[in-house]
This record gives structure tokens, sequence and C-alpha cells, in this order.
């Protein structure tokens, strides 16, 4: 059961918090309704630490022009308030660690890569490397169509650089060997084309749950 807090008191602009879906290490996420539209539920992220306000305005930019199905596009943002937020649409079954993909047959789950692919190679085209592709990190709608988000790591080809030279970021698992250790000065989309293929090993290799 998710922790509620004090959702009936929790709007930001149009939306009223109605439940908490837990926090990773920079944002806290809750289900919200627009006050305005009832019935439009949606994704509001907060940031938790506003040290990381570039990363977070970088991102709600990538995604706020976003036009490929298979990647997040945020609907909403107030960057400049003492809480800074974002919206996005509501993937109804989560994200793809969260399934039972191991009982998927092996076309579903090439179909679906080949979508999740398809969004990564569109965020390309507009020089946007996503650098944590991760089963955590693709969302999933009701009809079983992959959504790439958080890009709260991406690198912006041309653009400024948000993370040390010395930090590494993405998951372990699938992270590139090159940016392992973070002294990677020239991001290439080949880490995301690396992260693919261990996402891609991940959903055939993955053991069915009972």
């Amino acid at each position: 059961m998710h922790q509620l807090f004090s959702v009936a008191s929790q709007r930001y602009g149009d939306w009223q918090v109605t439940e908490s879906l837990g926090e990773g290490g920079q944002a806290h996420t809750f289900l919200v309704e627009n006050v305005k539209r009832p019935g439009v539920i949606c994704v509001l992220k907060r940031l938790k630490n506003v040290a990381r306000l570039p990363r977070f305005e970088r991102e709600v930019s990538v995604l706020r022009t976003s036009e490929h199905p298979n990647v997040l596009r945020i609907l909403d943002a107030d960057l400049t308030g003492s809480k800074p937020f974002s919206v996005a649409p509501f993937c109804e079954n989560g994200s793809l660690d969260r399934l039972n993909v191991g009982n998927w047959a092996l076309r579903q789950k090439l179909t679906f890569f080949r979508e999740v692919s398809e969004g990564i190679a569109y965020a390309h085209s507009k020089g946007v490397i996503h650098r944590d592709v991760k089963p955590a990190n693709i969302f999933v709608t009701n009809d079983l169509q992959p959504v790439v988000g958080d890009f709260g790591i991406c690198y912006v080809e041309g653009g400024e650089r948000h993370t040390l030279l010395d930090e590494a970021v993405g998951a372990a698992r699938f992270m590139a060997p090159e940016v392992e250790n973070g002294l990677e000065e020239e991001v290439s989309p080949a880490s995301d084309v690396y992260s693919l293929g261990k996402l891609l090993h991940w959903m055939i290799e993955v053991v069915p749950k009972s």
C-alpha cells in the first residue's frame, strides 16, 4: 500500500494529489487529477533537491516537445516555485521491471523492444542521449505500449553538461563499459545502443513468474 502524504492538502497548480507513488533519489512522484478537467489523471514528479534543478529543467525542456508515442511527454511544469514539478501522462502498467515479462511470448518481447528502440532513436535524432536506459525507466501503457521516460541524466548534444566527469551515471547492469567511471568527455549515442542490447538480453532471459 502506498504511503499518503496528506494528499487532501497537496495541490500543484491545477493538479490535486490523490496518491503517492513513492520516491527516488531525486524526486517524489504522485498520482494527480486536474481540478479544471476532472477525470484527467496524470503523474506529477516533484523535485526533492533544488541543487538538481538544472538537470530537471533540461529534462522538462527535452520532453515538452516530444512527438513520439514511445517517448514520454511533459504536459505541464512549474520550475520557478519552491517545489519544482512536472506532469506527464499516467502509464497504467507502471514500469517494465514491475511486469511479468518472463511470461511474454518471444514475438511480444521483440515487438516491445523494437518500439523502445524507436523511442531512443527518436531522441537521438533530436540530439538527446538518454544515458540511463533500463527497465525501471520504461513505462508501459494500458495496452502494453512502451514509453521511454526519466531523462533526468540525459545529455543534449551541444548543450551544457550537468554531471561531473568523475560521476558515473546510469544503472551498472545496463551501463556501457566506456561510461562506467564517468570519465568520458564525449557522450555518444553508442552508449544507449549498448544499454538497449543489455535490455533485450534481460527481456529474453528474465525468469517467468508463477
